[in-house]
């Protein structure tokens, strides 16, 4: 197709009787087309709504058909390759993908031991809490300062905890 004085492609003449096409249906895009900010007849998205109003109101379809390679109409054109589907990162190597596998699963077994390694911290400070109480003197004298932030603290955990005996 030769371009025409407003620089869009003669499409040229209809073939004459019936013609079967075939080609890849797809829905409307929704995003930008971006025609305005592209060269001349080119678009990022089909968008129906702005191909409409640049189209002044001609009827158009709510979606668009891909010619498949060698139909009429894409005599000229250059198909683009099939994507490569083997390695979906975009380029990075099969043992990346390996690496950060093992990476979640340690983060999965540090997630699931984190409770008991916790606890049983917790168990060792009681203990030891618990042997420092039995050899301190049962009666403890009156206080005229008042408590430590740490002594607070260690009374709220005791109020909501309890304490091992």
């Amino acid at each position: 197709a030769q371009p025409t004085s407003g620089g869009v492609p003669d499409p040229g003449a209809p073939p004459a009787g019936t013609v079967t096409v075939t080609a890849r249906a797809h829905p409307p895009e929704s995003r930008n087309d971006a025609a305005d900010q592209l060269a001349q007849h080119q678009v990022e998205s089909i968008n129906p709504r702005e191909q409409a109003a640049r189209l002044g109101g001609r009827p158009i379809y709510n979606g668009y058909a891909e010619l498949e390679p060698r139909e009429a109409g894409t005599s000229g054109l250059t198909a683009l390759p099939k994507p490569d589907l083997s390695n979906p990162a975009g380029g990075a190597l099969e043992p990346q993908h390996f690496a950060y596998v093992v990476q979640w699963y340690l983060f999965a077994v540090l997630a699931l031991a984190a409770p008991f390694a916790m606890a049983r911290a917790e168990t060792r400070t009681r203990r030891t809490t618990d042997i420092d109480d039995l050899d301190s003197d049962p009666v403890k004298p009156a206080r005229n300062s008042p408590p430590t932030a740490e002594e607070v603290r260690a009374a709220k955990l005791v109020d909501r905890y309890g304490h091992a005996r």
